[in-house]
């Protein structure tokens, strides 16, 4: 965890020059996950998807989308009972 967190900076600060470079979008989106910052990850990796044409990146974009959205729903429902 702690490469991730140590890494979300240097992501940042690139994004800054580069605001599309959708490889370090997906990277820093991979690292707010690893790190817990769930809200973050998300909306890097939604960019991602919005910027892309790449297929590969898009489907493993999308199934971690997935798996965020379907833990969302899974706290939801606990929170619920």
């Amino acid at each position: 965890t702690e490469q991730y967190e140590e890494s979300i900076p240097d992501y940042t600060a690139y994004l800054k020059q580069d605001p599309a470079n959708v490889e370090c979008l997906y990277q820093r989106g991979v690292s707010f996950l690893k790190t817990e910052d769930f809200e973050a990850a998300k909306k890097d990796l939604e960019q991602v998807l919005t910027l892309s044409d790449n297929t590969e990146l898009n489907e493993n974009t999308q199934a971690i989308l997935s798996y965020l959205n379907e833990a969302e729903l899974d706290e939801i429902n606990l929170d619920s009972q």
